[in-house]
């Protein structure tokens, strides 16, 4: 007779297997993802009794994130959809139904497996920071190219020397790359200083814009939450005071090596907040074409146009089936009435964390709703895996 703590340990190593083969392999190139799914479904289906007791609760994920997901796909397929296209976009609901599966019935695998998602980031940004030490140490040569070759040619992101006017620096983005701001957020504020530095620091070596001003944002509330004012003086704790430091410090060193980079991204920043960036100008082109699609056909909007479907659209100037506006086009394919039951779900989780006094994760599920949406990471197994975590310890 198998012990039910040997059972939840298995299930739990299969969680943890899915989380980190996600991370690491998002882009599925390698099949560490795609095995760890596999076997996980496996499981399943050889423990039938993992379906017993299903509460409404599940019903209701199985709802949002099954039924309707599969009801876009058909009604993307009645209007003439790429059905490849569009069994490829319904599957990163699949993980986070498994994940739920395998840790419903344990009441402390939440947490645990949460602490794991954010090491699994932590333990991607010691890998951000050594490929771009490695980059820049042998540039130029056949060793590193064929390192960044083998990641570009398994999906896993963007490698390879990038160049900004006449700036040269190795370029180490992975696909997970904008999820370190939740592991940077969670161990900033558990004070956990030397995973932040690493975070911070992973964030500027992948020189993501998005990260970096989220990343700031979320230092400065950080500052501002621990000032202490007692009989009209301010007191700061001298951790906050070093780590402030080094961040700052960093953000000088890596500005005076890399100047021209920074020069460019202050105007990239600019440009975007006014609308004349290159990317800004095609997002503001995927907005008019999908708010016309919205006018010609009613029905699209609360029902959506469906899986694996296409529109034109005036920023990219052709027929396109996905755009960086995740937010928009997740109404566009599920619907209205679909995207409101996520944002309704995702609110009610937030008030929830508030209410246990977590409000850190909550603010890492604000963060990663309102960030993720700017680029095509909302509907992304990554973040419905961290929405089932969250989901689980709220009802548990």
């Amino acid at each position: 007779m198998i012990s039910t703590n040997y059972i939840k340990k298995s299930r739990l190593s299969l969680v943890g297997l899915i989380i980190f083969s996600t991370i690491f392999d998002m882009g599925g190139g390698f099949g560490i993802k795609y095995f760890s799914y596999g076997i996980s479904l496996v499981y399943l289906i050889f423990n039938p009794q993992v379906y017993r007791s299903m509460s409404r609760g599940g019903f209701y994920l199985f709802a949002v994130f099954f039924v309707l997901p599969l009801l876009s796909l058909f009604i993307g397929a009645f209007r003439g959809g790429d059905l490849a296209l569009g069994i490829s976009q319904i599957t990163p609901f699949i993980p986070c139904l498994i994940t739920w599966l395998l840790i419903k019935d344990n009441t402390d695998a939440s947490s645990k497996c949460l602490l794991w998602f954010f090491n699994g980031l932590l333990y991607l940004s010691y890998l951000i920071i050594l490929l771009f030490i490695v980059g820049e140490i042998f540039r130029g040569t056949s060793f590193i190219s064929n390192i960044y070759s083998l990641l570009n040619e398994s999906s896993q992101g963007f490698f390879g020397l990038k160049q900004v006017g006449g700036f040269q620096y190795p370029g180490v983005y992975f696909k997970a790359t904008l999820y370190i701001v939740g592991a940077f957020t969670f161990f900033l504020f558990k004070r956990e200083f030397s995973k932040v530095l690493v975070c911070i620091t992973a964030i500027v070596f992948s020189f993501s814009k998005s990260a970096m001003v989220v990343s700031l944002l979320v230092m400065l509330l950080y500052f501002l939450s621990s000032i202490k004012i007692n009989k009209g003086r301010v007191f700061i704790s001298l951790h906050t005071f070093i780590v402030s430091l080094f961040i700052i410090s960093l953000g000088f060193l890596v500005y005076f090596k890399y100047d021209i980079f920074f020069d460019n991204f202050f105007d990239t920043i600019n440009a975007a907040l006014t609308g004349n960036a290159g990317t800004s100008l095609v997002r503001i082109g995927h907005f008019k074409s999908i708010v016309n699609l919205f006018k010609e056909n009613p029905s699209f909007f609360f029902f959506g146009q469906g899986l694996g479907t296409g529109f034109y659209s005036l920023g990219e100037q052709a027929i396109v089936s996905n755009i960086e506006l995740d937010h928009l086009e997740s109404i566009r394919k599920y619907g209205a009435i679909w995207f409101v039951i996520l944002v309704v779900t995702i609110l009610y989780l937030i008030d929830r964390l508030i209410k246990d006094n977590s409000r850190v994760l909550a603010l890492i599920l604000t963060v990663y709703f309102i960030v993720l949406g700017t680029n095509p990471l909302l509907i992304n197994p990554l973040f419905f895996i961290f929405l089932i975590l969250i989901y689980q310890k709220c009802i548990k």
